[in-house]
């Protein structure tokens, strides 16, 4: 059974046809195009390969006439219908390759594309009302109203009949490979019209509807490989042709990984293995290619193996930043355009060669809690996620129940040697729900045996800028809060923290005097070191020396976001704070986002703008400027958006 799918635009033209390709809601057209009322009605319709053809009436008191359509609903030529009496004329219309068939009263006439008269035949019924053409058993399919649908042969002869499902007023065939199938046109009463979906492998039985237009069913045609088309009217006026386009989404690639490719050192290999069935578990036929998404934007297509999938893909994404990380998916397309669902993400560093890596799942890593005997435990959780990110064991804010009220838990690794490296960066996953404001939780680090302690703030940086000072223990700080509820990772620049060899992090939970919740839960943390072959040197020289500098936006130009670097000296220590802003403008000088407005350390900050405005709205395609303002430095620079 294919599913049916639809175009998210109703075009209505006088002239002119519009192909559309995004799905919406069962009911809307694919493309539409209005024609003139040249008689009462429209009645049949059929597809030649090239064109439609339809067949008008005069109600039984005037002239027939075949009309020819080109595809952006053009009138390309007109006869009147050859071996017709003044009558209802043409109820339908099928086409053989050569030959078009118009039924009428007890008669199907068979007549050439240029309007002369080939012969004439007896049907089974009186009238032959809905036609169709197997161009593979050379039948022709009819049937009236409610009566027996009939495959008969090209003269007449009667080889199988089935019982008809529906008031059928006009057939189509489709010669699908999963088919073939029949579409049929159908009234239901006043006001009420469905094209239906029919197997003729199995007594035509319905397979799958849809509403179409009007209160008088007309017929309807196929246009290969997923339209089917009907004559749109109402009220006895000729409105014109609308088309419904189906397909089946082919299902979502299956175990997508990521990894760096180490002899490159600035790419990522990613595998996965296509999918083999669509979406509803029915065989895929028709894979076309696979769409390679990084950080949500489309990077590449590449080719199926096949159009039935299941094949291994390998794909290179190179030319990367060295130690950068990026998220990855994959989706299916098949030969109609419809893309399926994409698969799980999958996380890399590019190029990082991994010092440390704990996944928890055979021991604590080392790990210590603060206090101990509660607080942060390892082992499976029984409550907020359910389950470890990856196989049983992770560390979490009490495994299985809320944290407390009035606490501050803290979760230190053991002592991590960066003291050969010159860039460092430190990712995890996570898991969290908090009381928003007033519960949350960050991550520090220490380079002094734990005597001081300095926050660390994400790419991207943290969801809430100031948790409430009446957070018992990180009063005042950034954190993550509200309610996630999903695995997701977190990556934090330790470059500033380089040339040290006894490094501690810490995981630093904290909670006011009232509402708890589910807390933090953590897994599979990775340490990647070395230098990064863009900019890095620029960036050491702006560390090194403690001076203020803004870097240029990566990546520039970009489409769904971006990341803006910068370091600031302050006054020399990391305890002495000052104001920093980081803002958009447009070229008009119009402030469109503050990124950034706070007291600042001195230290290098990475902040993500993901293109929207102070309003939560896209901004549109073009450049901005983003400026940098700490104490009496100042710096702009040029930013490029292109969808």
């Amino acid at each position: 059974m294919k599913k049916i799918l639809f175009s998210a635009l109703i075009i209505t033209l006088t002239t002119g046809l519009l192909w559309a390709t995004t799905k919406t809601a069962p009911g809307e057209p694919f493309w539409k195009f209005e024609i003139a009322r040249w008689e009462d009605q429209p009645l049949g319709l059929t597809f030649d390969g090239t064109y439609l053809w339809m067949s008008g009436s005069g109600s039984g008191t005037g002239a027939n006439y075949i009309y020819k359509f080109d595809l952006n609903g053009n009138l390309v030529a007109s006869f009147k219908q050859p071996g017709v009496p003044v009558s209802w004329g043409f109820r339908d219309l099928a086409f053989d390759g050569t030959h078009l068939y118009g039924s009428v009263d007890d008669d199907i006439v068979v007549f050439d594309t240029l309007g002369n008269l080939v012969r004439t035949f007896s049907g089974p019924l009186g009238p032959n009302r809905a036609l169709a053409w197997d161009p593979d058993s050379f039948w022709l399919w009819v049937t009236d109203w409610s009566s027996d649908i009939y495959a008969i042969d090209a003269t007449g002869g009667v080889i199988a009949n089935y019982g008809n499902p529906r008031d059928i007023y006009g057939l189509a065939w489709d010669p699908d490979p999963s088919g073939p199938y029949l579409w049929a046109t159908a009234y239901e009463g006043e006001n009420f019209n469905y094209i239906y979906q029919l197997d003729p492998r199995d007594n035509c039985n319905v397979l799958d509807s849809f509403p179409g237009y009007g209160n008088i069913a007309g017929g309807c045609a196929f246009i290969p490989p997923n339209t089917v088309v009907e004559v749109e009217q109402a009220n006895n006026i000729i409105w014109g042709i609308k088309a419904y386009a189906f397909a089946n989404e082919p299902g979502a690639p299956v175990s997508l990984t990521a990894y760096s490719d180490t002899t490159m050192r600035e790419a990522i290999e990613l595998e996965f293995d296509e999918p083999d069935t669509n979406v509803d578990g029915t065989s895929l036929t028709n894979l076309v290619y696979l769409r390679i998404y990084r950080d949500d934007v489309l990077i590449d297509s590449i080719a199926a193996t096949g159009v039935t999938g299941g094949g291994h893909q390998v794909y290179t994404d190179s030319g990367l930043t060295f130690l950068a990380h990026h998220i990855y998916s994959v989706s299916a397309v098949n030969n109609l355009g419809y893309e399926g669902a994409s698969s799980e993400e999958a996380f890399s560093f590019i190029g990082a060669n991994v010092i440390y890596s704990e996944d928890f799942d055979s021991t604590d890593g080392g790990f210590t809690s603060i206090p101990s005997g509660y607080g942060w435990e390892w082992g499976e959780p029984t409550y907020g996620p359910s389950s470890a990110y990856s196989d049983s064991f992770c560390w979490g804010t009490d495994l299985g129940s809320d944290y407390f009220d009035c606490v501050s838990w803290k979760l230190t690794s053991p002592y991590i040697d960066l003291s050969s490296y010159d860039y460092a960066k430190v990712a995890f996953y996570h898991w969290y729900e908090f009381e928003w404001l007033n519960d949350g939780s960050n991550l520090k680090i220490s380079t002094d045996n734990g005597s001081s302690w300095d926050i660390l703030v994400p790419y991207g940086g943290y969801p809430l800028e100031s948790v409430k000072n009446t957070n018992f223990g990180i009063g005042d700080e950034p954190a993550y809060s509200d309610t996630v509820c999903e695995w997701d990772i977190a990556v934090f620049n330790l470059s500033n923290c380089t040339g040290y060899d006894s490094v501690l992090i810490r995981w630093h939970l904290g909670s006011d005097f009232e509402n708890t919740y589910a807390g933090w839960y953590i897994d599979d943390v990775v340490i990647a070191i070395g230098k990064e072959l863009v900019k890095i040197e620029e960036e050491r020289v702006s560390r090194e020396s403690g001076i203020n500098y803004l870097f240029q936006n990566y990546p520039n130009p970009f489409s769904a976001s971006t990341v803006i670097s910068y370091t600031l000296a302050g006054t020399g220590s990391l305890s002495e704070p000052n104001h920093t802003t980081l803002k958009i403008y447009d070229a008009s000088g119009r402030l469109v986002k503050t990124l950034m407005n706070r007291d600042e350390k001195s230290g290098y900050y990475t902040v993500r703008w993901d293109g929207r405005d102070d309003g939560g709205h896209k901004a549109a395609n073009g450049i901005y400027f983003y400026t940098l303002e700490n104490g009496d430095y100042s710096a702009v620079k040029k930013i490029i958006m292109l969808k």
